[in-house]
């Protein structure tokens, strides 16, 4: 099955459960981070200073690595999903997304291309996926952010 690494300017991760495998890489500079609003230059001059590096870092690390710049078409993630279907890849690894319209369109680009998608934890959070559904699908009708947190340090 051929399968690509996909990795967005916010999961620059050093130890990413990615880079246990031999699949190419894709740095993308999605057009969400990148052209969505007018962001500040220096945002974007960061993003791309460190998407470089990350670049860099896999190489070094002999990873076969691809990078999609901003002003390519195949920025936006969907136009990049239906072109990776038209190249024969079956399989699509990355990280949550943590953002809601980007997971939505990965998962309907991928949906439409029949591309399976496989998702790992974020590293950015203590919470997995799993431990949200836990509080978040309780019986209860309101949620309040003290007693959320109250039951996280009684975890931890």
């Amino acid at each position: 099955m051929k399968t690509v690494n996909l990795v967005f300017p916010h999961q620059l991760f050093e130890e990413s459960p990615l880079l246990d495998d031999d699949f190419p890489f894709y740095l993308i500079e999605e057009e969400l981070f990148f052209n969505q609003y007018k962001f500040h230059k220096q945002k974007i001059a960061f993003h791309r200073a460190t998407m470089k590096f990350y670049e860099s870092w896999l190489k070094d690390q002999d990873k076969d690595v691809e990078y999609i710049e901003a002003n390519d078409d195949n920025s936006d993630i969907r136009k990049l999903i239906a072109h990776l279907a038209g190249e024969g890849i079956e399989k699509i690894c990355l990280l949550n997304p943590t953002d809601n319209w980007l997971e939505k369109r990965i998962a309907d680009s991928a949906d439409e291309h029949q591309v399976e998608i496989e998702e790992f934890e974020n590293q950015l959070f203590l919470n997995t996926r799993d431990d949200l559904q836990d509080w978040f699908g309780s019986k209860e009708k309101k949620f309040f952010q003290t007693s959320f947190y109250k039951d996280e340090r009684k975890k931890r």
